[in-house]
Parts: structure tokens; C-alpha cells; sequence
């Protein structure tokens, strides 16, 4: 399916400008200076301004779960919810949706859900469609899910994998293919566990600027969700150093970068492909 290994190429393509954004904004910055109005300021912010949040338990249905404790971090998030506006009784949809449970230091808990809306207990909050922060908001949270170790046990427990050229055709079937089981896929999770998810790096920065994002491999697996739809979660290798992560289950996609080997991987798998 060439339209498939075109629109992941435009996906890449894009995270370069993230990765630069990153080299030059160090850290995970959110800026919250909007002012919103908020509705039933008083309904809302007793709930909000009870005491401060200590820790998030994040959960997703393909991603698993992980914990976000961040003292950073939690006051940006908790400045993107002050700032937001309450609207009750608003269903929050399935796509994309991340919950769980924010921790208060008073050792009470509030339910939390989130897509292109945020529920906190009984309320709701969205913001004017010119203001992105509860996008931002799912953003943080989708980085603290997509994990190595969460990445691991898709891996694991994935029955197809398949690993192409990056100028071939997704195409499960044909013999450019590899499937990827047994004592490949062992190998191929070793590979993964001695990986480290990038934050920050100069090499990475570099690499992308002078050589833009061309793909050598990609390494494909799908992920079945509520509704019984495949997506694929696709890892692409870009250089004998560095690949990236991008799950296509995801409505609004991004790209999380790794440092790893999986070119040698890759290259070893593919001869007699």
C-alpha cells in the first residue's frame, strides 16, 4: 500500500520540525498565558483549588499505563485546568481517549478523562478553538504513556510483525517482506530493551537538519482496539543510531524518537529479502 508508506514519510517529515523546536526550547515548556474565562467559577475552582495534585495515574487501552509525578510538570497541567472553561454534562469521545486518576496532597483522588476535551470529576473543560492547551494537555500525557517499557509488552504480546524497506511497498504478503517471529522477535525485543527514548539531543537535532528525515526501515505491528480495528504501530529507523515510534491508532499522531541499533537488526533480517 504505497498511499500508507507516502503518508508515513509526510508524518516523519513533520517531526522534524518538533525535534528542532526541541533543541531550541530545552525542556518540556508548556506556555499557559492565555487568559480564558471560565464558567461557574465558583463550582469549578472549588474542586480545583482544593489543594495541590501530587501524582497522575495515566491509563489507555493500547498503551497501558503509567504513573506521572513530575512536581513540574504537574503545576503546568494544573495551570492548563485552572485556565480552562467548564462546560457540564459534555461527553467526552472515545478517540484518542487517555483517563486515570489525579492524586491531591490531602491523599484524595479525582477521576480524570481526556481527547479533545478534559473531564475532571463532574466537569468538564474545553478551551476556545484558538487556544490549544488541553491538546497540549493530551500531548504530555501520550508522552508519558508511550514508554520502552510499555512499547516492550505491545511488542511482546503482538502476534504480526513486519519488517520492509523504507522504498518498498507495505505489502504483507510479497517477498520484500519479512515476517518477524520466533527467535527474530526475541532478538528483535533484546534490541528494544537496550534502546533509550530521546528527550533532547544535539546528535539527533544534527542528523535530521543535514539529512532530513529518509527513512532506511520500518518495522510494523498492529494493535487491535476496543472497536476490533487494526492500526499499526510503525518504527522506523532512520540511521545505524536512531528510530522513531509513531502509533497510527491515534487520531491526532506524533513521533516519539529513540537511540538504538535497530539498523543492525534491520539489515541482518532483510538479507534474502
Amino acid at each position: 500500500m504505497r498511499y500508507f508508506t507516502i503518508t508515513l514519510g509526510l508524518f516523519l517529515a513533520g517531526a522534524l520540525l518538533f525535534i528542532v523546536f526541541l533543541s531550541i526550547v530545552p525542556g518540556l515548556e508548556i506556555r499557559t498565558n492565555e487568559l480564558v474565562i471560565v464558567d461557574d467559577h465558583n463550582e469549578v475552582f472549588r474542586l480545583i483549588e482544593k489543594n495541590t495534585p501530587v501524582r497522575i495515574e495515566i491509563a489507555n487501552e493500547r498503551w497501558g499505563e503509567a504513573v506521572l509525578e513530575n512536581p513540574e510538570i504537574l503545576f503546568e497541567i494544573w495551570k492548563v485546568i485552572q485556565e480552562a472553561k467548564s462546560y457540564p454534562n459534555r461527553y467526552i469521545p472515545n478517540q484518542d481517549r487517555i483517563e486515570g486518576y489525579i492524586y491531591f496532597r490531602d491523599g484524595s483522588r479525582e477521576y480524570f478523562s481526556i481527547s479533545d476535551r478534559f473531564q475532571l470529576g463532574e466537569y468538564f473543560l474545553e478551551c476556545k478553538e484558538d487556544d490549544l492547551s488541553i491538546a497540549k494537555l493530551h500531548r504530555i500525557f501520550r508522552h508519558t504513556l508511550e514508554t520502552k517499557k510499555n512499547l516492550l509488552t505491545m511488542v511482546e504480546n503482538t502476534e504480526e510483525i513486519y519488517l520492509f524497506r523504507a522504498e518498498d511497498s507495505f505489502v504483507p504478503d510479497s517477498a520484500s517482506m519479512a515476517k518477524i517471529t520466533g527467535d527474530a522477535k526475541s532478538e528483535l525485543l533484546t534490541y528494544l530493551t537496550l534502546a533509550e527514548k530521546v528527550e533532547e539531543s544535539t546528535d539527533l537535532t544534527t542528523l535530521l537538519l543535514e539529512q532530513g528525515v529518509e527513512p532506511l526501515f520500518h518495522l510494523t505491528f498492529y494493535v487491535k482496539d476496543s472497536e476490533e480495528k487494526e492500526t499499526p504501530i510503525v518504527l522506523s529507523v532512520l540511521s545505524p543510531e536512531y528510530f522513531t515510534l509513531m502509533d497510527t491508532g491515534f487520531l491526532n499522531r506524533n513521533v516519539i524518537y529513540f537511540k538504538g541499533f535497530l539498523y543492525d537488526y534491520c539489515r541482518n533480517q532483510m538479507k534474502g529479502h
